[in-house]
């Protein structure tokens, strides 16, 4: 009997019913010629990495389900971590109920890829290097023993995990190379400039572009600086300063988080504040009170006062989302200024290809006592036991609740987008637009954002304000108070760099127009 000719003659509902004797999904038997088999690739931003992978695993939550319950879900990640497989069977709400979903996502080079790949591969750089739109090989990934099941929660289906998958990688077999679909942290435009030739408006346009959730942004510095701002900040009466006994109890909560102004910041990322020295305290400007000569019990003054950065390539959409932020990059603006790159200062900067590597370098550089500051989504979670952490900006942490309030401005709202050949292709564009929907949904964001609570409270993705702002939370506004303002229920940005089109050059301000899709006319 011919199992797969049966299920294509079936309903979706009779094949999900069935899918659990049906369907054993094994990658070694995977076969993307198989026409009930859907494969779709995904290139761009490493910051929804995470959520991307958290969104296939959600049960049924407001219509939310792209992989089935009946069956477990397999995710491989590479060694390197800029590259995943997800495998399972489609779900109710995937646009191809009952077939074999397998999706691959690739993040090296980060948002930028997810714009210039769906226009051309390889492609070369603004900076000279050239790219290409590669994934993980799944002969090498079927190799890979499971290493273990993970995420068993109230909200989230069982994962078979098989991690550490060789850093082996073949090109994509569409046209040209391209990937089937781009994540971007920022709209496409912004990444115009990214490559060599420049990208054409009229490349962008023929895209079909969704507005999806937005990323919170954060700035991290090693530990060791944290706690020497926090000595300079917080006077030593202060539970706040290190040098308190009662410091541990209180170390890493909001109300402790040092703090640098948006200039300071500026002058870190240029290289014009290229010594901890040159940032002294608002307390006193006596001497010993700089970020380099203070002392804590855990971290001594400075013996190399050199900043290091932790930054990301030029295609990346958080490192974009900052020079945006800080410096004014990319945006046609006078006083618009470049952040430091590595060709400049090989021995301080260190250009990450995707986020994944910057908590490990950050912690490298606290095990030998340097000071260094990164670029970072929040839904890169901290750890007690690391050697970092994220810092606030003119006194704002960043987490959902002041996103939503308003008083921390650092996210963008980013967008999914495919080509042509995507759009004519119904099972490709189906998950396509299943995604898109799903992964901008504030009932789906409030499920995702239970894996990327902080510290210092939850943070990660907001849902915009153009495309949701019936959801929107209702002041007066708190986390975790269950009313019609907890924003942990209600995760949509009360601000918007949307008017009319997305644009992350605007600062946030109350929507003026609804349902805005990517750079698209309403």
């Amino acid at each position: 009997m011919n199992t797969e000719f049966v299920f294509k003659a079936l309903t979706g509902a009779i094949a999900l019913a069935c899918a659990g004797s049906a369907f054993a999904l094994n990658l070694t038997t995977y076969n993307e010629a198989d026409p009930n088999t859907v494969t779709v690739r995904i290139s761009g931003s490493s910051a929804h990495d995470k959520g991307l992978e958290t969104l296939f695993r959600i049960k049924a939550t407001a219509g939310a389900e792209l992989c089935s319950p009946t069956q477990p879900i397999d995710i491989y990640r590479s060694a390197d971590g800029n590259k995943r497989i997800i495998y399972c069977l489609a779900g109710a709400n995937s646009g191809v109920a009952g077939k074999k979903l397998l999706i691959h996502k690739q993040s090296n080079g980060g948002s930028g890829v997810g714009v210039g790949g769906l226009i051309q591969s390889p492609y070369l750089l603004a900076d000279g290097a050239t790219a290409s739109v590669r994934y993980l090989d799944i002969a090498t990934a079927a190799a890979v023993a499971t290493n273990g099941t993970t995420g068993a929660t109230a909200s989230f289906q069982d994962a078979n995990l098989h991690t550490g998958v060789p850093n082996t990688f073949v090109a994509s077999p569409n046209a040209g190379g391209l990937a089937d679909v781009g994540i971007s942290d920022e709209e496409p435009e912004r990444f115009k400039s990214a490559f060599n030739p420049a990208v054409l408006q009229s490349q962008i346009d023929a895209l079909t572009k969704k507005a999806i959730s937005g990323v919170i942004f954060g700035v991290p510095v090693t530990k060791g600086i944290y706690q020497h701002l926090q000595a300079i900040e917080f006077a030593t009466t202060s539970t706040c300063n290190p040098n308190n006994a009662g410091y541990a109890a209180v170390a890493d909560g909001e109300a402790c988080m040092p703090s640098l102004a948006r200039s300071q910041v500026a002058g870190l990322f240029n290289g014009n504040i290229s010594d901890w020295s040159q940032i002294q305290s608002p307390l006193t400007t006596a001497s010993g009170t700089d970020v380099a000569s203070v002392s804590t019990p855990s971290y001594p003054a400075l013996a190399d006062t050199g900043v290091y950065i932790e930054r990301r390539t030029t295609t990346s959409g958080t490192q974009r989302g900052a020079e945006i932020q800080f410096l004014s990059n990319f945006c046609d603006l006078p006083g618009a200024q470049a952040a430091v790159t590595a060709v400049q200062d090989p021995t301080h900067v260190v250009e990450n290809s995707s986020g994944g590597t910057i908590p490990t370098n950050l912690n490298n550089h606290d095990t030998a006592k340097r000071g260094a500051v990164g670029v970072l989504t929040s839904e890169t979670v901290a750890a007690a036991g690391n050697g970092w952490r994220f810092i606030k900006i003119d006194g704002a942490a960043p987490t959902l609740l002041n996103v939503v309030k308003g008083t921390y401005s650092h996210f963008y709202e980013s967008t999914l987008q495919y080509t042509a050949a995507t759009a004519a292709n119904a099972s490709k564009k189906a998950v396509a637009d299943a995604i898109g929907a799903n992964i901008g949904n504030p009932n789906v964001v409030n499920d995702l954002n239970t894996q990327f609570v902080q510290l210092f409270g939850v943070a990660g993705l907001v849902a915009n304000a153009s495309d949701n702002a019936a959801g929107a939370p209702v002041p007066p506004l708190g986390a975790g108070t269950g009313t019609a303002g907890d924003v942990l229920l209600h995760p949509v940005a009360l601000t918007t760099r949307a008017i009319g089109v997305l644009n992350a050059c605007l600062p946030p301000m109350p929507p003026l127009f609804g349902n805005v899709q990517g750079n698209a006319t309403p």
